[in-house]
Protein backbone atom coordinates (compact mmCIF):
# COMPACT_ATOMS: atom_id res chain seq x y z
CA UNK A 1 0.00 0.00 0.00
CA UNK A 2 1.27 3.45 -0.72
CA UNK A 3 1.79 6.04 1.96
CA UNK A 4 -0.32 9.17 2.15
CA UNK A 5 -3.80 7.86 1.35
CA UNK A 6 -6.42 10.60 1.26
CA UNK A 7 -8.38 10.42 4.51
CA UNK A 8 -11.66 11.95 3.29
CA UNK A 9 -14.33 9.30 3.00
CA UNK A 10 -17.10 9.91 0.49
CA UNK A 11 -20.04 11.56 2.21
CA UNK A 12 -22.54 8.72 1.72
CA UNK A 13 -20.17 6.13 3.12
CA UNK A 14 -19.18 8.42 5.98
CA UNK A 15 -22.82 8.83 7.01
CA UNK A 16 -23.28 5.05 7.09
CA UNK A 17 -20.06 4.52 9.09
CA UNK A 18 -21.04 7.28 11.55
CA UNK A 19 -24.47 5.68 12.05
CA UNK A 20 -22.89 2.36 13.03
CA UNK A 21 -25.21 0.49 10.65
CA UNK A 22 -22.41 -1.23 8.81
CA UNK A 23 -22.92 -4.25 6.59
CA UNK A 24 -20.52 -7.20 6.82
CA UNK A 25 -19.66 -6.91 3.11
CA UNK A 26 -19.45 -4.03 0.64
CA UNK A 27 -19.03 -3.87 -3.11
CA UNK A 28 -17.34 -0.72 -4.35
CA UNK A 29 -17.26 -0.09 -8.08
CA UNK A 30 -15.57 2.38 -10.36
CA UNK A 31 -12.16 2.79 -11.92
CA UNK A 32 -9.81 0.23 -10.30
CA UNK A 33 -7.50 2.80 -8.70
CA UNK A 34 -10.44 4.88 -7.47
CA UNK A 35 -12.23 1.84 -6.03
CA UNK A 36 -9.08 0.72 -4.22
CA UNK A 37 -8.49 4.17 -2.76
CA UNK A 38 -12.10 4.38 -1.59
CA UNK A 39 -11.89 0.87 -0.08
CA UNK A 40 -8.78 1.86 1.89
CA UNK A 41 -10.50 5.04 3.08
CA UNK A 42 -13.50 3.00 4.20
CA UNK A 43 -11.17 0.57 5.99
CA UNK A 44 -9.49 3.50 7.73
CA UNK A 45 -12.86 4.78 8.94
CA UNK A 46 -13.85 1.31 10.14
CA UNK A 47 -10.56 0.82 12.01
CA UNK A 48 -10.13 4.37 13.38
CA UNK A 49 -10.11 4.65 17.19
CA UNK A 50 -11.32 8.29 17.19
CA UNK A 51 -13.86 8.43 14.38
CA UNK A 52 -15.40 11.87 13.93
CA UNK A 53 -19.13 12.44 14.35
CA UNK A 54 -19.26 12.95 10.58
CA UNK A 55 -17.86 9.45 9.98
CA UNK A 56 -14.43 10.68 8.89
CA UNK A 57 -11.34 8.97 10.35
CA UNK A 58 -9.14 11.17 12.54
CA UNK A 59 -5.92 10.39 10.67
CA UNK A 60 -3.96 10.80 13.91
CA UNK A 61 -4.64 7.75 16.07
CA UNK A 62 -2.34 4.74 16.11
CA UNK A 63 -4.71 2.78 13.90
CA UNK A 64 -4.84 5.51 11.23
CA UNK A 65 -1.05 5.86 11.29
CA UNK A 66 -0.55 2.10 10.91
CA UNK A 67 -2.94 2.01 7.99
CA UNK A 68 -1.23 4.98 6.32
CA UNK A 69 2.12 3.22 6.74
CA UNK A 70 0.68 0.06 5.16
CA UNK A 71 1.11 -2.20 8.17
CA UNK A 72 -2.21 -2.36 10.04
CA UNK A 73 -2.60 -5.86 11.50
CA UNK A 74 -6.40 -5.87 11.08
CA UNK A 75 -6.39 -4.95 7.38
CA UNK A 76 -5.78 -7.57 4.74
CA UNK A 77 -5.36 -6.33 1.19
CA UNK A 78 -5.84 -9.01 -1.48
CA UNK A 79 -4.48 -7.96 -4.87
CA UNK A 80 -4.60 -10.06 -8.04
CA UNK A 81 -1.50 -12.16 -8.61
CA UNK A 82 -0.89 -11.96 -12.29
CA UNK A 83 -4.22 -11.78 -14.08
CA UNK A 84 -6.47 -12.90 -11.22
CA UNK A 85 -7.06 -13.37 -7.52
CA UNK A 86 -6.05 -16.97 -6.81
CA UNK A 87 -7.85 -19.55 -4.68
CA UNK A 88 -4.82 -19.72 -2.36
CA UNK A 89 -5.39 -16.04 -1.60
CA UNK A 90 -9.05 -16.60 -0.71
CA UNK A 91 -8.11 -19.54 1.49
CA UNK A 92 -5.54 -17.38 3.31
CA UNK A 93 -8.19 -14.68 3.62
CA UNK A 94 -10.61 -17.21 5.12
CA UNK A 95 -8.02 -18.16 7.74
CA UNK A 96 -7.35 -14.49 8.57
CA UNK A 97 -11.06 -13.67 8.72
CA UNK A 98 -11.56 -16.25 11.45
CA UNK A 99 -8.93 -14.71 13.72
CA UNK A 100 -9.80 -12.13 16.34
CA UNK A 101 -8.89 -8.53 15.65
CA UNK A 102 -5.44 -7.65 16.99
CA UNK A 103 -6.55 -4.22 18.11
CA UNK A 104 -9.84 -5.35 19.60
CA UNK A 105 -12.06 -3.81 16.94
CA UNK A 106 -12.80 -5.04 13.47
CA UNK A 107 -10.94 -7.00 10.84
CA UNK A 108 -11.18 -5.60 7.31
CA UNK A 109 -10.39 -7.41 4.08
CA UNK A 110 -10.16 -5.60 0.76
CA UNK A 111 -10.30 -7.73 -2.37
CA UNK A 112 -9.14 -5.55 -5.22
CA UNK A 113 -10.49 -6.50 -8.64
CA UNK A 114 -12.59 -9.35 -7.27
CA UNK A 115 -14.10 -9.81 -10.72
CA UNK A 116 -10.84 -11.49 -11.78
CA UNK A 117 -11.42 -14.48 -9.48
CA UNK A 118 -11.83 -17.83 -11.18
CA UNK A 119 -14.92 -19.82 -10.10
CA UNK A 120 -13.03 -21.84 -7.46
CA UNK A 121 -11.77 -18.69 -5.75
CA UNK A 122 -15.21 -17.04 -5.98
CA UNK A 123 -16.84 -20.10 -4.40
CA UNK A 124 -14.26 -20.02 -1.60
CA UNK A 125 -15.14 -16.36 -1.01
CA UNK A 126 -18.86 -17.18 -0.89
CA UNK A 127 -18.19 -19.71 1.88
CA UNK A 128 -16.53 -16.96 3.91
CA UNK A 129 -19.44 -14.58 3.41
CA UNK A 130 -22.01 -17.20 4.43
Amino acid sequence: MREGWCVMLYDKLAVIVASGKISHAWLLTGRPEQALEQAVQLAQALLCHHLGEDGQPCGKCASCKKLAAGNHPDLQLVLPRGASVKIEQTRAMQYMANLEAYEGGRRVVIIHQAHTMPPAAANSLLKILE
